[in-house]
């Protein structure tokens, strides 16, 4: 009897021994995927960019911000057009010197809804290829736009440039990606 309770004792902790090794094994799996997330931030490079006009349009509205008085009429003109595009980053003009970036976050519900652009990347990793320029930015709400809210669809622009000095040498712009952070 008292043979059978040691072996119980036994094989109890020989038990607990796998099953702690197996945890702690997961636990570094964990460990070093976060790591990752790291390095994989840390590989972004940070863009120089300037905001140049923020537009709201809808059927009874066009509300505009900014000094579009320094942008080429042509520019401003392809950037209008695109006043109802679908969300993302959408290239209008490469000239010698800079690019030319529509943003959009699409159709909002109130014309006092909106977007801050809080960055503007690319990957360190793929600086020999066309990069993919991922814009990141974050949903704000109640916007001093000094309008009165038009009860339909809004939709919300804005136009950068970037300056090809600021980019990395020989880089040619690929994709564009909009990360699109919710309500603040």
């Amino acid at each position: 009897m008292k043979l059978i309770r040691y072996l119980m004792i036994i094989v109890i902790f020989l038990g607990l021994q796998v099953g702690c090794s197996g945890s702690l094994k997961v636990n570094e799996d964990y460990s070093s995927s976060s790591t990752d997330e790291v390095d994989n931030e840390a590989k972004q490079l940070s863009i120089l960019y300037t905001e140049l006009v923020y537009f709201k349009n809808s059927s009874r509205l066009n509300w505009e911000s900014g000094n579009s008085d320094n942008v080429r009429s042509e520019i401003m003109e392809k950037y209008r057009d695109k006043a109802r595009i679908a969300p993302g980053g959408w290239i209008i003009e490469e000239t010698p010197t800079e690019y030319f970036i529509c943003v959009s976050i699409g159709g909002v519900e109130s014309v006092t809804d909106g977007f801050a652009i809080s960055s503007v990347t690319i990957p360190n990793d793929e600086l020999g290829t066309d990069p993919l320029l991922t814009i990141s930015a974050k949903r704000v709400r109640n916007e001093i736009s000094g309008v009165s809210d038009t009860n339909e669809t809004v939709y919300v622009t804005s136009l950068i440039s970037i300056l090809k000095e600021d980019l990395p040498d020989n880089i040619s712009l690929g994709a564009i990606s909009l990360l699109l952070d919710e309500m603040l």
